[in-house]
């Protein structure tokens, strides 16, 4: 398996190459479409906003790349703003049309009087099916690093893998569609149960 880590502006590829290098992967970084073969990974940082991130995206070119690689059946990984622009619209800086490998809408976390926006801190996610991705991590370890103030609301409800709380709001905290997959949380920045999960991930190639 090769490991393509886009780089496009708005990434947090420092830690997220370290964490693979520390499990014992390596990683090209690719800033332009690229080459692929069976059973590679392709992973899609993000930091920042939606629609620049759009922009830039398309400035390399990479926008009808990804979705050629996932009707390819290539595995896709969304992290952070990554899994935010996995979905069909983003309403971040006004309504922006994002990849559409997971049909569904970005939005605002709601205000809230007990919790701050955006949403920052380590944060319980709760499955809601069972996933081989929290394999090795007990239950009330499996918290992860959140940093964001929108959230993703899917089109399709099975779709997602995990919710978390912001105050008493359950958002999506991860989603997979087929060879799709995001991550609300940065699991490069949680600790041992994102390293147990990016394990699991890279082990099973993105299967469930």
């Amino acid at each position: 398996m090769k490991i393509h880590l886009i780089e496009y502006g708005a990434g947090n590829l420092g830690s997220i190459l370290h964490a693979l290098q520390w499990l014992g992967y390596s990683a090209s970084i690719i800033d332009e479409p690229t080459s692929t073969q069976p059973g590679d990974m392709i992973i899609l940082p993000g930091v920042g906003s939606f629609a620049a991130a759009m922009e830039n995206l398309h400035a390399r070119n990479l926008v009808s790349w990804l979705k050629e690689e996932a009707a390819l059946s290539r595995t896709i990984i969304g992290v952070c703003l990554g899994m935010q622009l996995l979905a069909s619209v983003g309403e971040e800086d006004g309504e922006n049309t994002g990849l559409d490998l997971i049909p569904g809408r970005i939005t605002r976390l709601p205000e809230s009087p007990f919790e701050r926006i955006p949403n920052i801190g380590f944060r319980q996610i709760q499955p809601s099916r069972p996933t081989s991705l929290l394999d090795g991590i007990l239950p009330a370890h499996q918290n992860f690093y959140f940093l964001h103030s929108y959230h993703f609301v899917p089109e399709e409800p099975s779709s997602v893998l995990a919710y978390s709380l912001h105050g008493d709001f359950s958002f999506v905290a991860a989603i997979k569609s087929a060879n799709v997959t995001g991550f609300q949380f940065h699991p490069e920045k949680s600790q041992g149960s994102g390293l147990y999960l990016l394990k699991n991930l890279l082990e099973s190639n993105g299967a469930q």
